[in-house]
Formats: structure tokens, sequence, C-alpha cells
């Protein structure tokens, strides 16, 4: 009865799909104009979503905003774009003021974090700065390359380097379209200017300095609780599926937990923060 039901209801939508093509193929556009016409028609509902939860007194409007904020803690973001203290206490107040949890800290509590994050950002901006642009890149190191006409970095392996230190012959990993050759995978002579190196871990990163810096390892250990999709969610859901079979549901909440949190741990190199 139930492979009758989802044949039938099979067929009705292809019915429907084919004289939805059908209806399109009689009524194609003819002209460049009505070519525009129909794809801004296309292209509509997708803007007006965008509009509706990202722009002001929009659904994600704060929470695309709070995520602008938290760029403070990215050394090449401050290396390169040279923030000041100033510059810092404007995204320090926003943080504290939409993050909740921030936010609902004790008086005291609350002063005394945000007091020690602007102290501690000088010596910081330091660090950051020797790690962005003074540290050595290794062969087989993973960087991050500037390259025209990419709004982002890419990201690449260096495979070589100029014997003065100052240009890279890199690999970048993964096409970005499937019209790329070999060949568009490859750049040589890479200026040191356009390279950075990747922090992988930026909890790895402020844990090797939060003897000296322990207010923005705080903020850091905060910050990165904060995710922009429900990607990491559906991750746990998968590593589940893989550990534990059906035959398994009696096993203890505690034992899951433990289990998949150990699995994320080792696998990301975040034991050191939970075992220490």
């Amino acid at each position: 009865m139930l492979h009758i039901c989802c044949t039938a209801k099979t067929k009705k939508h292809v019915y429907v799909h084919e004289k939805y093509v059908d209806t399109l193929s009689k009524n194609m556009p003819t002209t460049v104009e009505e070519w525009k016409n129909r794809l801004k028609l296309y292209m509509q509902p997708c803007q007006d979503y965008f509009v509706r939860m990202f722009t002001s007194n929009g659904d994600c409007y704060d929470a695309l905003n709070l995520f602008r904020q938290f760029r403070i803690v990215d050394p090449v973001v401050v290396s390169e774009e040279n923030l000041q203290r100033r510059d810092i206490q404007v995204h320090v107040d926003c943080i504290f003021e939409k993050l909740k949890y921030i936010s609902n800290l004790q008086d005291n509590d609350k002063r005394t974090f945000k007091e020690g994050l602007l102290a501690e950002f000088p010596a910081l901006k330091n660090e950051h700065e020797k790690f962005t642009l003074e540290s050595e890149i290794e062969v087989n190191e993973i960087v991050e390359v500037e390259v025209a006409n990419y709004a982002i970095p890419r990201i690449a392996r260096v495979t070589s380097i100029t014997n003065d230190g100052n240009n890279f012959n890199v690999e970048f990993i993964g096409k970005i379209n499937h019209n790329e050759d070999n060949a568009d995978l490859r750049e040589n002579n890479v200026p040191r200017i356009r390279v950075d190196k990747q922090i992988t871990s930026y909890l790895s990163y402020y844990n090797s300095l939060r003897s000296q810096f322990p207010n923005w390892f705080r903020l850091i250990c905060i910050v990165v609780l904060f995710q922009p999709s429900s990607a990491a969610a559906e991750r746990v859901f998968s590593q589940m599926t893989a550990m534990f079979r059906k035959n398994q549901d009696g096993t203890y909440q505690d034992s899951v937990w433990a289990t998949c949190a150990l699995r994320t741990m080792l696998e990301s190199n975040m034991a050191d923060f939970f075992f220490m």
C-alpha cells in the first residue's frame, strides 16, 4: 500500500514538473531584455530573502553584526587593517552590549574583563604582527593567498621558496570552478605580502598566549561557541550514527557524550584545553 502511494505521488510530481517545463518552453524569452527580466524574476525571491534576513531590522541582522565584531580576534585582520586601541574599544563595546552572556555578567566582572581586553591589546597586537608578518613560512605549510578577482584569500600549500625567502611557489587546494585545470591550481613567485599564515585553530593560537593575555583567551573561548550555521550540530549526529548502532540504544548518555567529545577533541587537536 505504501509503495502504491509513493508511486502515485512520484508520478504526480513528474507530471507537474513536465507541465511546468512545457509551459516555459512555449514562452521562452527571445530578446536580451526579456532574458534579463526572466532572470530578475527568478532572482527576486533570493534578493527578497536576503533583504528580509540580513539588512537592518532583519531576523539575522544582529547575529551578522555580532560576527563582524568578532573579527577583532583574528590576528590577520588586526595586523593588515592596523587596528588601534580606539578601534578595538568600539568592537568590544558592541560585543559587551549585544552578547547576552557577557552583558549578563556581574558589573565588577564585566568592567574588569573589558578593561583587561583594552589594556592587553597593544602587546597582543605586537604578537599578532610577529605571527602574520615576521614568522617564517616553510615548505608544505598551508597558507592563505590573496588572488586577483577573488573576494577572499584562497587556501594553498607552499611547494617551494625562493632563495631570498621573499617569494613562494604555491599549489591551491580545491577548485573554484570546473573549468580550472591543474595549471590554474599553481602559481609561482607569489610575493610575501600576498601570503598569510593560516590559523587552523584560534583556540590553540590563543592558548599559547593565555598566560600573557588571559582576558583575550577568555574572549576567544566565548566567541568560538557561536556558529554561523547548524553544520556543527549536524556533524555531531553524523558522528553518533557512525559510532553507535541501533542495538546500542541503551548506552548511557554520559558514555555517548564522552565518546563524541573525545573523538572531536582528538581530531581537532583540542584535547589540551580539556585535559590540562
